[in-house]
């Protein structure tokens, strides 16, 4: 019989200092932090929320500095301990609040110094937690491999000098250095953006039917403002603009760029009806999407007045349809969804409950596989059956369709008109030789040499002594030719690059180990410019006057070894071996 001794009953180990870094590192966006602040603040019941960024040099440097304030019931001291806590949340397992991992606040480590005031409603006390220099302190224990992470003081107090001394419950929130001061995501204009695209104050539940709406108001004042701004809550739509008798009244010429037409469905999810999605579906044209949305990159010159910046965004880069938990978007999935760019036209929610998100929020793919697949499916269903397959649907892209038709041509028109009176521009060129001449326009890229050498070759085949076997533009060398070798005569074959101009390695993006020539219209090269081609290979450009052996100017690639590269420059070949004149 064997003898069991039983040591221990062991308990893993965290170690929290890197757990907490992490988490933090985890919410790879700065602006998530504010996507936190407003859901605690939500949870919180308050009636009203007001975010300002700046910054400040009290002490020396200058520093990003963020505080949100709200009235909500704020926190006793275990709640505040939890606010500081890895993975502990008094909202665990309340499904009518949207924090309860207890990860977000730990996006508050990635700064210089937390401080948090907070004033719970039912005992009125007030208390201060200062949370110094977290980022560098976790980051010392954390290389180190061992030790706690940096501690919080906890302070009940009579008063805090703040607002919360004049109101019965709230939370002041002070973040210095957050981000190490970086400035560019709390500019007022991307931050109001942000809210009003991927926080709970920009919440679909404003389209959905018999949801409650918070008595809350939410103020913003970012980096570049002065003063503060109420933001409305709920997901900015446009309204529905669909008659086009009213549409041609906006836009004569491309009503279908004003259409606004909505759909909101709801419906249990396949093979888990305990669950259900609800899906809130505009279909829009790019103008109306720019009637509401400033932050839309503006074609040509913008109206006055109108929002310019490097935060702004393209149609395809923000539009489509996502996936949304507690009414807010957590992920864009067009290619689920849609074909081609079919997509950039739908402004497109659908919200389940049952999905299961990352830490950080980002994504839904803590969601079991089966179950995410079947509320996809459903929503795929629904939207194909009851929104694509409508009438109204289909006529709204078939006159997109008409419409992209009437553009191609209208473009291929002034693009005809273009290129015509660029063609009256262009030198114009003969070259002559043994009673033959030709006439041809100056050619502007690499492919109008290949043309003027194919025109060249097809009257004087023996200009080379090889011949054309092969010709891609597209992909790789230009030419592939076939030679006879001078002394053995064998036939060999190699390649001849063609470019338009010829000027240093950055221009030329091949190897030159199995290039004969390069035929080029003009050349930026002097002699002795040294280049090299894209295995580092050495290379100096040479150039020799006409000589009784050879009546016209040459112009090589010289790597110092036995096989040079000879360089063709057309407008100086064609002059010495054709009489090219211009017209």
């Amino acid at each position: 019989m064997r003898n069991v001794k039983v040591c221990e009953n062991y308990i893993p180990q965290v170690f929290v200092a890197k757990e907490l870094r992490e988490i933090s590192r985890d919410f790879t966006r700065p602006e998530e932090m504010i996507r936190e602040a407003i859901s605690n603040s939500m949870d919180a019941q308050a009636s009203e929320i007001k975010i300002a960024a700046y910054t400040d040099i009290t002490y020396g440097e200058e520093e990003l500095v963020v505080e949100i304030r709200d009235d909500g019931i704020g926190m006793d001291k275990d709640a505040l301990k939890g606010f500081f806590d890895l993975g502990r949340s008094t909202k665990r397992g309340n499904k009518d609040k949207i924090g309860e991992k207890g990860h977000g606040t730990k996006i508050f480590y990635n700064s210089s110094e937390v401080i948090v005031y907070t004033k719970y409603i039912h005992d009125g006390k007030i208390f201060k937690a200062t949370l110094k220099d977290p980022f560098r302190q976790l980051n010392i224990v954390v290389n180190k491999g061992e030790g706690d992470p940096p501690s919080i003081l906890l302070e009940e107090i009579d008063q805090s000098d703040t607002y919360l001394d004049h109101v019965s419950s709230g939370t002041f929130i002070i973040v210095r250095g957050y981000d190490r001061s970086n400035t560019a995501t709390f500019k007022h204009e991307f931050l109001k953006d942000y809210i009003l695209w991927f926080t709970a104050w920009g919440s679909i539940k404003n389209k959905i039917p018999n949801s409650t709406l918070p008595s809350c108001k939410l103020y913003l004042k970012g980096i570049n403002r002065h003063d503060f701004e109420e933001i409305p809550f709920g997901h900015p739509f446009p309204d529905e603009c669909f008659d086009f008798r009213e549409l041609r009244k906006i836009d004569s010429r491309r009503p279908e760029n004003h259409y606004v037409r909505a759909w909101v469905k709801s419906s249990p999810v396949i093979n888990y009806p305990q669950h259900q999605v609800d899906i809130v579906f505009y279909v829009e044209g790019d103008g109306a999407k720019r009637a509401y949305n400033e932050m839309l990159k503006w074609h040509g010159r913008a109206k006055q007045g109108r929002y310019k910046g490097e935060d702004q965004y393209t149609v395809s880069e923000r539009y489509g349809i996502y996936l949304c938990k507690d009414y807010i978007p957590i992920q864009r999935k067009n290619q689920e969804f849609a074909e081609k760019s079919e997509w950039t036209k739908w402004h497109a929610f659908v919200n389940c409950q049952a999905f299961e998100l990352t830490a950080n929020r980002a994504t839904v793919d803590n969601t079991p596989k089966h179950l995410l697949q079947c509320i996809i499916n459903t929503a795929k269903k629904v939207i194909e059956e009851e929104i694509i397959g409508t009438d109204e649907y289909q006529d709204f892209a078939e006159r997109v369709r008409i419409e992209a038709g009437r553009r191609k041509a209208e473009n291929e028109r002034n693009s005809l008109k273009r290129r015509v009176n660029k063609s009256k521009k262009q030198p114009k060129y003969r070259i002559e030789k043994d009673g033959k001449t030709m006439g041809f326009i100056e050619p502007s890229n690499e492919q109008g040499v290949i043309w003027v050498l194919a025109q060249i070759l097809a009257i004087w085949p023996k200009t080379f002594k090889w011949e054309i076997k092969d010709i891609n533009s597209h992909f790789g060398y230009d030419l592939l030719i076939e030679q006879s070798d001078p002394l053995s005569n064998a036939i060999e074959h190699r390649f001849v690059e063609c470019k338009y101009c010829l000027t240093d390695e950055e221009d030329f993006n091949h190897s030159l180990t199995f290039v004969h020539q390069i035929i080029c219209w003009d050349v930026k090269l002097i002699d002795g410019d040294c280049v090299e081609d894209v295995q580092k290979h050495s290379y100096v450009f040479r150039s020799y006057n006409p000589s009784e052996e050879e009546p016209y100017r040459k112009f090589f690639l010289d790597s110092g070894k036995p096989n040079k590269v000879e360089v063709i420059v057309l407008s100086k070949f064609l002059e010495d071996c054709f009489s090219m004149k211009k017209l």
